[in-house]
C-alpha cells in the first residue's frame, strides 16, 4: 500500500480515487492488504497538494482482530446513532399507560372512596392499593399519603419480637413470577479467573442445616415454623426490611432443633415518602411523579431471591446459603414475605471491629472483596446501593480463613430485557466503601488501594480517588480492551497533517 518513501502506491491511489468518485462524501476509509491497516480521511487536507488526504497507518499484533474492531468502530461512527449498534438505555422507562392486568383490588367506581378509618384499618402494605388508580385519582392519592403518615406514626418497624413464633407454608411464597421474564445471562462459574475460583473453594463453609440433618427435610417440607431469637438489623430510615436471628422449631408439624438462621422480612409500608399537600396534588397535572419512588415488598423479595438463585454455585462462601423466599405469618396474623438464609456470625464493615482490625486481616478482607465483586460482575448482578453494612468480615472458626461475605441483594439489578443496560459498578463501589471506612477508622487507605487489585477487562469503570493527604489522587480504569491495536503511527510531518482516532469514542 505504501512505497519505501511512505507514499501511497499508484495502485492504492487509483483505488481510492474510484471509491471517492462513487462516494465523494465518505468521511473515512479503512484499507488493508492483510499485512497492515491504514485509515484515510479524504476531507481532512494534508499539508501538500498531492495525495488522498490525511491518513494513519495502524500498528497491530493481531491484524484480523484489529481490522474487525476498526471497521466496526468507523461504521458505527458514520451511521446515525443507534442504527448499527443498539445502545441500551441505562435509565429505563416508566410506562405511564400501564393497566393492572387483574384490575384494582377494590371497587374504584364513582362514590366508592372509603373512609380514612377503613383504609387505616384494612390496608397493610402497598399491594392493598392499585397504583393505576392512584395516579389517576387525586382524592385517592391524597388518602394514600394520609395512610402512609398514619402507619409511620402508629406502627413499629420491628414487626417481629424475640420469642415470636412465625409459621409459613414452605416453598409457597405467593409470589407469581412472570413466565417470560427471566435473566438474560446465566452465571457460569467456569468463567471465573483461577484466583477467584480458588478463593471460593478456600472460603467454603459447611452447611449448618446439612450438619444437623435438616437441609433436605426443609427443602422437601410443606410447612415449617421459626422462633425469633433477636434483632440483627432494623435497617436505615430508607429501608423496608428488618433482619432477625431465628431457629427452626418445627417442620411439617414435627418438632426440630436447628442452628441459628437469618430471617429477612419485607414490609414496604415503612418506606418514607415525601407527602404532597392538597395544593401540590392540585397543581401537578401528572401524579406519576409522586409515586416514582415506590418500592414494593413483593418486588424486592423476588429480586433478592433471583440473585441468590443465580449465585447458587457460590453460596456458603462469599454469600450466605439461601433457604428460599416464603410468606411468613406474624403473631398478629399479618402475612409478610421473607427470605430464610444462613446466619453469618461476622462483623459488618461499619462495626467497631473495623476500628481495631489488624493489617493482615484487612488485606485478606480487601482481596476477598475484589473476588466477591468480580463474581457479581460475571453473574450480571449489580448492587445499586453499596454501603458498609452489606459487607461482613468473617473468620471461619474451623479453617481460620478470614474473608468477606456479601449480603442484601434486594436492590440489585440484572439484565431482563435486551434493550435495557445493566450497568455494573461493583468494583468501584466496593472499593469506595472500603476506602471510606478505612478513612473513618484512621487506617491507611493506600493498604486498601494496593491490595484491592486492578479492574477486570470487562469493567467499564472510570473514576478516581483521593489519597490520605487529599493532595494526590488515583485514577482507576480497566485495561485496554484492544491491546492488539498499538498506538497509531502517523504520516511523516512533511507529508500530511494527521488526526488521531479514539477507539473509545468510536466504539
Amino acid at each position: 500500500m505504501f512505497d519505501d518513501s511512505r507514499n501511497v502506491t499508484l495502485c492504492l491511489g487509483r483505488a481510492l480515487d474510484k471509491i471517492l468518485e462513487h462516494s465523494p462524501s465518505v468521511p473515512s476509509l479503512v484499507v488493508s492488504n492483510l499485512q497492515e491497516i491504514a485509515i484515510f480521511f479524504p476531507h481532512k487536507p494534508e499539508k501538500q497538494s498531492s495525495g488522498p488526504g490525511a491518513f494513519e497507518r495502524i500498528r497491530c499484533t493481531q491484524l484480523p482482530l484489529a481490522l474487525r474492531a476498526l471497521v466496526t468502530a468507523y461504521l458505527n461512527k458514520s451511521l446515525p446513532f443507534g442504527k448499527f449498534l443498539v445502545i441500551p438505555n441505562i435509565h429505563g422507562e416508566y410506562d405511564r399507560t400501564i393497566i393492572s392486568p387483574k384490575g384494582p383490588p377494590q371497587n374504584q367506581g364513582p362514590g366508592s372512596l372509603p373512609t380514612d378509618d377503613h383504609v387505616f384499618e384494612t390496608c397493610k402494605r402497598y399491594s392493598n392499593f392499585d397504583l393505576t388508580t392512584l395516579i389517576r385519582d387525586r382524592l385517592r392519592a391524597m388518602q394514600f399519603f394520609r395512610w402512609k403518615e398514619h402507619i409511620l406514626k402508629h406502627k413499629s418497624k420491628l414487626i417481629a419480637r424475640p420469642d415470636d413464633l412465625l409459621t409459613t407454608t414452605a416453598n409457597d411464597s405467593g409470589l407469581q413470577p412472570v413466565p417470560s421474564l427471566r435473566p438474560l445471562f446465566a452465571f457460569d462459574p467456569s468463567e471465573l479467573p483461577a484466583d477467584t475460583t480458588m478463593h471460593i473453594q478456600e472460603t467454603q463453609r459447611d452447611c449448618p442445616l446439612a450438619i444437623s440433618g435438616l437441609a433436605d427435610l426443609l427443602a422437601q417440607s410443606k410447612c415449617f415454623s421459626v422462633k425469633v431469637q433477636g434483632v440483627i438489623a432494623e435497617g436505615t430510615e430508607w429501608s423496608i426490611c428488618t433482619v432477625y436471628r431465628c431457629t427452626l422449631t418445627s417442620v411439617d408439624g414435627e418438632p426440630v432443633s436447628s442452628p441459628p438462621l437469618c430471617l429477612k422480612l419485607f414490609d414496604d409500608c415503612f418506606q418514607p415518602l415525601d407527602t404532597p399537600t392538597s395544593k401540590d396534588i392540585e397543581d401537578d397535572l401528572d401524579l406519576v411523579g409522586w409515586f416514582d419512588q415506590l418500592v414494593h415488598a413483593e418486588a424486592f423479595a423476588s429480586n433478592e431471591a433471583a440473585a441468590y438463585e443465580k449465585l447458587d454455585a457460590v453460596q456458603g462462601s462469599i454469600i450466605p446459603r439461601y433457604y428460599g423466599v416464603h410468606k411468613f405469618i406474624m403473631s398478629d396474623g399479618l402475612a409478610l414475605h421473607g427470605i430464610l438464609m444462613e446466619y453469618i456470625d461476622g462483623q459488618s464493615l461499619n462495626s467497631v471491629a473495623m476500628d481495631r482490625i489488624s493489617s493482615e486481616k484487612l488485606i485478606k478482607l480487601v482481596k476477598s472483596c475484589h473476588h466477591a465483586a468480580r463474581v457479581l460482575d460475571l453473574a450480571d448482578i449489580n448492587q445499586r446501593d453499596w454501603h458498609a453494612g452489606q459487607i461482613l468480615l468473617y473468620t471461619n472458626p474451623t479453617t481460620n480463613v478470614t474473608h468477606a461475605v456479601l449480603i442484601d441483594f434486594a436492590a440489585t439489578t440484572q439484565s431482563w430485557k435486551i434493550g435495557d443496560l445493566n450497568f455494573t459498578g461493583n468494583y468501584s463501589e466496593v472499593l469506595r466503601a472500603l476506602l471510606r471506612r478505612c478513612a473513618e477508622s484512621g487506617g491507611n487507605r493506600r493498604t486498601v488501594w494496593e491490595h484491592f487489585g486492578e479492574p477486570d477487562d470487562w469493567d467499564a469503570v472510570q473514576t478516581g480517588f483521593r489519597d490520605d493527604t487529599g493532595a494526590g489522587s488515583w485514577d482507576v480504569h480497566a485495561p485496554d480492551l484492544f491491546p492488539y491495536i498499538l498506538s497509531p503511527r502517523s504520516n511523516p510531518p512533511e507529508q500530511a497533517s494527521n488526526v488521531r482516532i479514539s477507539l473509545g469514542s468510536s466504539l
